[in-house]
């Protein structure tokens, strides 16, 4: 699969990059292979409907991936495809140490600079596209966060980070068509945030504190719990100590 695969639509607002893709699709307007990017979107959305705070400068993209129909655990992977595939396209812009933070943001030096949102559609009980969303904070970016643009003085467009994007999505595609999870799961661990460090996973009604030991085959994180237990983990909200 090559880049040129991809058919990309620029808006200059939208609510969502999101909602716009999936009306695509509905509309029957995409069968697969399509980014949409914005410059400014005022409803942008991370994980748990949190929203994701948009400034113009960054880049703002949802990109859609039609299935053949997967479980809904082989569309998880696309989340660690995703960000490796983030972090080789920033690690050509920027000299600095970039980690992955389970299991959908992206750091430099600890504070966020890009995420992630994987949504899905079903059909039956398999997965039958794929929605990824990436913001990316290029020039602007809120208090707790950081921007590319702290790191190099060279001007980043994000038409061109969408671009690389989309090459390196490609390679990591054909690496786990050939290999499976395996070899993402490597490449993910070799960027993964946190490892052996004490960690809360917080939920709406309690929170779990333990050893961020590793991520297994399917992507959960394991947590070793002071009892030596360990619990795998595939949804929450991870804070580290």
């Amino acid at each position: 699969m090559s880049q040129t695969s991809w058919t990309i639509k620029h808006f200059d607002r939208l609510p969502s990059t999101q909602d716009r893709i999936k009306e695509f699709v509905a509309e029957g307007e995409d069968q697969g292979h399509l980014a949409v990017i914005a410059d400014i979107q005022d409803n942008g959305r991370g994980r748990h409907g949190n929203q994701w705070v948009s400034y113009k400068g960054n880049l703002l993209t949802t990109l859609h991936l039609k299935t053949d129909g997967i479980t809904g655990e082989r569309a998880g992977h696309y989340a660690f495809i995703a960000a490796v595939a983030l972090i080789d396209a920033l690690k050509e812009l920027v000299d600095v140490n970039i980690r992955a933070k389970w299991p959908n943001d992206i750091l430099i030096n600890g504070k966020k600079v890009a995420g992630i949102l994987l949504e899905s559609e079903l059909s039956g009980k398999l997965v039958e596209n794929l929605y990824i969303g990436m913001g990316v904070n290029i020039s602007q970016s809120p208090e707790y966060a950081t921007q590319l643009d702290e790191y190099t003085k060279d001007v980043i467009e994000p038409q061109n980070l969408l671009n690389q994007i989309l090459k390196k999505t490609d390679q990591y595609i054909d690496l786990y068509k050939d290999n499976g999870f395996k070899k993402i799961r490597e490449q993910w661990l070799q960027h993964g945030y946190g490892l052996g460090q004490n960690i809360n996973v917080r939920y709406s009604d309690r929170t779990l504190q333990g050893v961020f030991k590793d991520i297994d085959a399917q992507g959960a994180l394991l947590l070793e719990l002071e009892s030596g237990a360990v619990q795998r983990i595939t949804a929450g909200e991870v804070h580290f100590e």
